[in-house]
C-alpha cells in the first residue's frame, strides 16, 4: 500500500499502531510502511491472562474416522441450545451449511447479520470469508467452527504459492488468519468458547507442518492444553462430553485453562520476516525510480534463504525484474 499518499499520516509527528498480539509483525511493514528494523520493543500487557477460555478441538487428529458431516450434524444439534458460528472460506463451502439450515452472512448483509447473532441465544450462522473485525462476545458465540484453511486472496501470494508450494510465509499468514478467526468467540477474560478446526487441508497444515507454532504464545498454550485433554477422547461422543464440560462451566476445566495462560507473558520483541521487509524497501525504491537499488536489496536478502526453491523464486523474479528495467 502506498501509505505515504495519506499526508496526515506521513507528516504526523507521532504514530501509534494498535493491534492484537501478532506472532509476526511483518504486516506493519507491508501495509503501513513501518520501519521495523528501527523498533526495539513494543508496548504490551504484563501477562496473557486477559484472554478467555478456549477448548480447541481438531477432530481429525483425535480420530481420522471422524468425518466432516459428523461435525456438521453435531453443530446442527448444538445450535438448538447455543449460538454456533461457522467461519467459511468460500461460497461453495458455505452452501453445505446453508442446506443444513445455517444462515449465511456475507458482505451484503453483514451488519444486519451480526446484529441478529448478538440478539439470539441459539442458531447456526455462517460467516463467509470473514476472520477479523467482528466481535461476538458471550452468548453470541459459544461454539466456533473454522471450516477449512482461509483462501489466498492476494494475487501475488497465489502466484508464490503456485511456484513455491510449501511457502512458510503464506502458511504463517493463513494460520495467523485462523487465530484471528478464533478470537471472534472470546472478547474478554471471562468469556469462553469451544473451537473446532475442521477440513483435511487445515488439519494437514497444523499436523504435518506443526503450524500451531505460528500461533501467539497464549493461543499456542491453549492449543497444546486442548490437545493434551483431547488425547483421552477416542470418538466424537467423547469429544462432545469434553465440550459439555466447557459449556457447563466445569470448575476443573476453568482452573486448568486459567492456570495455563496465567504465567505467559507477551513478547515485547518485534518479530518480522526480513524478506518481507526487504520487499517493502524495494517497493519504495521502485516508486521513486531507484530500480537498481531495489533489485540489489532483494537479491542480497534472497542469498540468505536456505530453501532452494524459495531462493530460486526470488532470484529468478528479480533477474527478470532487472532485465525488464534494462539494467543488465
Amino acid at each position: 500500500i502506498p501509505i505515504h499518499k495519506i499526508r496526515s499520516l506521513e507528516e504526523a509527528e507521532r504514530r501509534i499502531y494498535l493491534s492484537a498480539t501478532l506472532p509476526d509483525d511483518s504486516i506493519f511493514s507491508t501495509t503501513l510502511d513501518v520501519d521495523l528494523e528501527k523498533i526495539s520493543t513494543i508496548i504490551s500487557p504484563e501477562k496473557a491472562n486477559d484472554i478467555g477460555e478456549r477448548l480447541i478441538v481438531v477432530p481429525k487428529l483425535i480420530n481420522s474416522d471422524i468425518q466432516d458431516f459428523d461435525i456438521r450434524n453435531y453443530a446442527v444439534e448444538m445450535s438448538k441450545e447455543v449460538n454456533v458460528v461457522v467461519l467459511s472460506p468460500s461460497i461453495k463451502n458455505a452452501s453445505v451449511w446453508k442446506e443444513l439450515g445455517g444462515v449465511v452472512i456475507k458482505s451484503s448483509n453483514m451488519q444486519n447479520g451480526i446484529e441478529k447473532i448478538k440478539y439470539s441465544s441459539s442458531g447456526l450462522y455462517v460467516l463467509l470469508n470473514r476472520y477479523d473485525g467482528i466481535d461476538l462476545p458471550d452468548e453470541a458465540c459459544r461454539v466456533l467452527i473454522i471450516d477449512g484453511l482461509p483462501n489466498i486472496l492476494n494475487m501475488n501470494d497465489r502466484y508464490e504459492k503456485s511456484i513455491v508450494n510449501q511457502s512458510n510465509r503464506i502458511l504463517r499468514e493463513r494460520i495467523q488468519k485462523i487465530e484471528q478467526g478464533m478470537g471472534r468467540g472470546i472478547r474478554s477474560s471471562s468469556d469462553y468458547c469451544i473451537v473446532f478446526l475442521m477440513g483435511n487441508e487445515l488439519t494437514d497444515a497444523i499436523y504435518s507442518n506443526k503450524a500451531y507454532n505460528y500461533f501467539s504464545e497464549a493461543t499456542r498454550a491453549q492449543y497444546l492444553l486442548s490437545e493434551e485433554i483431547c488425547d483421552s477422547a477416542e470418538n466424537l461422543e467423547e469429544i462432545i462430553e469434553l465440550s459439555n464440560k466447557v459449556l457447563n462451566r466445569d470448575q476443573e476445566w476453568i482452573s486448568l485453562c486459567k492456570d495455563i495462560v496465567a504465567e505467559i507473558t507477551y513478547s515485547r520483541k518485534v518479530n518480522y520476516n526480513k524478506l518481507v521487509v526487504a520487499n517493502r524497501k524495494a517497493y519504495n525504491l521502485c516508486e521513486v525510480g531507484r530500480i537498481q537499488e531495489a533489485a540489489r536489496i532483494m537479491l542480497e536478502e534472497a542469498n540468505h534463504i536456505e530453501d532452494l526453491e524459495l531462493r530460486g523464486y526470488y532470484e529468478r523474479d528479480r533477474f527478470k525484474f532487472c532485465v525488464n528495467s534494462k539494467l543488465i
